[in-house]
């Protein structure tokens, strides 16, 4: 069912209240970065409302006294916003002893077919999208909030574009998302797809019963985990890989444990990439097949990972 307009401006009333209930820090207009590219962001008061490590290696010393690096930041802006330029309308940068402040950071990226809104679910006066992509985000909300982005995001597609949402890590690891199309003013399922390091991954998870892409993968791998001949394979494979590079071993009760010398923490990030390159190569077209063979419309998509249209029975309309 296509809105009307009046629909639409109480859909987006709807949305912004209950986002600005929930959310947390939107992106603010100061950002700034310590010597070892870790980096804060500070609101127009002033005040450090978000911190990030830039590598794994970092994370311990950001997170392992959090006052002491809110305090360590919130020093360096105070020194530092005084040599922005006093345009603020400008983008500005000031550096000193290896702590560098951006005000307005989002232009740094801008370009002549480029530029940045600052928006959000249920925002109105936006452009056409082609695309409306949003990782790690509706996880956090419940089924009512789902339906209202939804048939907001349906509005600002233009025809035939298409909405992405679902969840990832780290250099889109541990991906799992649906597609939809819009199609006459609603969005129509497409695709449902997971990375094939998904199958033995150990930390995944709901924060709403009705989360739909975690029960979609769970049921999903269900299928994949009765297959002994697959799983007998994948397990083998992975522990090996795990093995081999010192991410973690079987110990005698048959659960993975530390290695003697694991690896540091610098490395391991890159090393779990490493692994999940090679059981996508190894055992995607295989986890496709298993689920063909269970009679689901089942393909690789264009990035690589395990796909398959809705599903059947189910509506695809939202």
């Amino acid at each position: 069912m296509r809105l009307s307009s009046a629909d639409l401006d109480g859909c987006s009333r709807r949305i912004s209240r209950m986002a600005n209930r929930r959310r947390g820090p939107g992106f603010q207009p100061y950002l700034l970065y310590d010597e070892r590219e870790n980096y804060a962001s500070f609101d127009t008061n002033g005040k450090l409302r978000y911190f990030q490590a830039s590598r794994p290696e970092e994370f311990l010393g950001l997170y392992s006294d959090r006052n002491a690096t809110i305090q360590r930041f919130s020093e360096a802006f105070k020194h530092l916003l005084p040599s922005l330029t006093p345009d603020e309308l400008v983008l500005s940068t000031a550096e000193h002893n290896g702590m560098r402040l951006l005000r307005d950071p989002l232009r740094t990226y801008e370009r002549s077919n480029l530029r940045f809104i600052q928006a959000g679910f249920g925002s109105s006066n936006l452009p056409e999208a082609g695309v409306v992509r949003s990782f790690n985000v509706l996880i956090y909300f419940d089924a009512d909030f789902r339906r209202e982005a939804e048939a907001w995001v349906a509005q600002v597609l233009r025809p035939g574009g298409l909405f992405v949402c679902g969840r990832d890590d780290a250099a889109s690891l541990n991906a799992h998302y649906s597609v939809y199309r819009s199609e006459g003013g609603r969005l129509v399922e497409k695709e449902f797809a997971f990375g094939a390091e998904m199958v033995r991954h150990s930390a995944w998870f709901a924060l709403h019963d009705s989360e739909r892409e975690t029960w979609r993968l769970a049921e999903l791998l269900g299928i994949l985990r009765s297959d002994r001949t697959f799983m007998r394979d994948y397990d083998a494979r992975l522990d090996s890989l795990l093995a081999q590079n010192r991410i973690a071993v079987r110990d005698g009760n048959g659960c993975l444990a530390e290695p003697p010398g694991p690896i540091d923490l610098a490395r391991a990030l890159p090393a779990y990439e490493a692994i999940v390159r090679e059981i996508e190569a190894e055992f995607a077209d295989r986890a496709v097949s298993v689920l063909q063979r269970a009679g689901l419309n089942a393909w690789r998509n264009s990035v690589g990972h395990i796909a398959m249209g809705a599903p059947a029975g189910k509506p695809l309309v939202r």
